[in-house]
């Protein structure tokens, strides 16, 4: 996680503002309190959070800066939210539950078993009644980018 305060500049229309910037994978969130002093004519120019992604972890950053109270905007670059999906399907039960309950329209598939092999050809099996989930990706990110939606958050799409 990178924090730092942006140098301020003269011929800016921007206040200086706290720039978080998380990288996990693939995903790119940043996490920034910005204030527009140029425009007001828009009513998309103040807002106390902006996610870019509207992929599972911005859709869950979204939510949870508006139930903190935040005024927030989610930016997909994409058309639509969870299309093309970007990465496997895959999820943990316990990591999913740590966020939410699985809703039964996510689930494509249970995972009972894994097998785990290392470079040295070790294994390791696992089994349980839900490990995990191989999930319907595009529903599961609709769905979080819905319920960050229905919280509060606003979605803008095709924001490139």
């Amino acid at each position: 996680m990178l924090l730092k305060w942006p140098k301020p500049n003269s011929k800016s229309s921007m206040k200086p503002a706290l720039t978080v910037t998380f990288v996990s994978g693939s995903v790119r969130l940043m996490y920034w309190k910005i204030r527009m002093l140029s425009d007001r004519r828009s009513p998309m120019t103040d807002f106390d959070v902006i996610v870019v992604g509207g992929g599972p972890a911005g859709s869950m950053a979204a939510w949870y800066a508006v139930k903190g109270g935040a005024k927030t905007i989610i930016l997909e670059k994409d058309r639509d939210i969870g299309y093309p999906v970007r990465c496997g399907e895959a999820v943990s039960d316990a990591g999913l539950r740590q966020f939410l309950e699985p809703r039964p329209s996510w689930i494509a598939s249970t995972i009972s078993k894994i097998r785990m092999v290392s470079p040295d050809g070790s294994v390791v099996d696992t089994a349980g009644s839900a490990l995990g989930y191989i999930l319907h990706r595009r529903m599961f990110d609709y769905d979080l980018a819905n319920i960050a939606a229905q919280a509060g958050a606003q979605v803008l799409t095709k924001a490139y």
